[in-house]
């Protein structure tokens, strides 16, 4: 029978071929000898390996990889990332339990145990399953993150200005402590990341980071800020936009500027708005052409 490379590339990763060497050392040569065991079918169905079918040293000596010994073993994460891909979950263990213990030293919850609320800021550890790359519609890189702990899921989002601080840090699979806002939009809680520290690439010891790198997104410009809206904005537009200050609040007293027929009115937003949410968000909507702080 035959066995596609995805089914022998998943055997190895269970053990179920561990007789033949390490995962890792398997993983490395398995393609090869697919590829050269397809080379000899295709050459004993069109007669080419002699009368006898192919018995010859030759075909023993095309069959034969040694494994390669430089190989480091198989780490407990990839063992545990594996499960995730085959089996969709984590079965054996979660990542982060390897570090729930100096997490607690630290007094740094896991994301679950968090508090989580809309507009309460928060710092928790996590991990990244996954990470969609985006622009936003001026060209500026942002990314919009999932994370995970081990009894729960949470979005959340990297805007432009914190996005160019930590795109390497935001790999698939990476357990990371972050610090940012809590956000409700359309009824479902989400978080803006606005400082990341990554466990699994400066290790253990980089959790001190975290206090000596928090972020400076509640530092102002002044203490006010106004917002010149185009004259093409519609009152559908606005309100959405309203809405959407309303939703990310802070310390910053803002007044929208609209422009109608030549007169300019200003109108006081009734709650203070989030610096951060200003700088990453609304000054690239199309709709707003200028802030100025004050």
């Amino acid at each position: 029978t035959s066995a596609n490379s995805r089914t022998v590339e998943s055997l190895i990763k269970v053990n179920a071929m561990s007789r033949f060497g390490p995962r890792n050392a398997l993983l490395a040569i398995y393609q090869n000898v697919l590829s050269r065991s397809a080379s000899e079918a295709q050459k004993r169905s069109m007669g080419q390996l002699g009368i006898f079918g192919g018995s010859s040293n030759d075909i023993q000596k095309a069959s034969s990889t040694p494994l390669p010994s430089n190989i480091d073993s198989v780490t407990t994460a990839q063992k545990l990332k594996w499960e995730r891909d085959l089996l969709g979950i984590y079965f054996s263990s979660h990542p982060l339990q390897d570090f729930v213990e100096d997490f607690e030293k630290k007094n740094i919850p896991l994301m679950s145990g968090a508090g989580l609320v809309d507009g309460k800021e928060a710092t928790f550890a996590a991990l990244i399953s996954n990470v969609k790359r985006i622009s936003t519609k001026k060209g500026d890189p942002m990314a919009f993150v999932s994370l995970e702990d081990i009894k729960g899921n949470l979005d959340a989002v990297l805007f432009p200005r914190d996005y160019k601080k930590f795109q390497t840090a935001i790999d698939e699979g990476d357990t990371v402590i972050v610090s940012g806002k809590c956000n409700t939009r359309n009824g479902e809680l989400s978080f803006i990341i606005n400082n990341l520290v990554n466990i699994s690439q400066n290790g253990i010891k980089s959790i001190d980071d975290v206090a000596g790198r928090a972020s400076d997104s509640s530092t102002k410009k002044g203490s006010s800020a106004i917002i010149v809206i185009s004259p093409d904005a519609d009152t559908n537009d606005l309100s959405q936009f309203r809405d959407l200050l309303l939703e990310n609040p802070g310390d910053l007293f803002v007044i929208l500027d609209i422009k109608r027929g030549g007169v300019s009115k200003k109108f006081k937003v009734k709650k203070g708005v989030s610096y951060g949410f200003l700088e990453d968000v609304a000054k690239n909507l199309p709709m707003v052409q200028k802030v100025e702080y004050s």
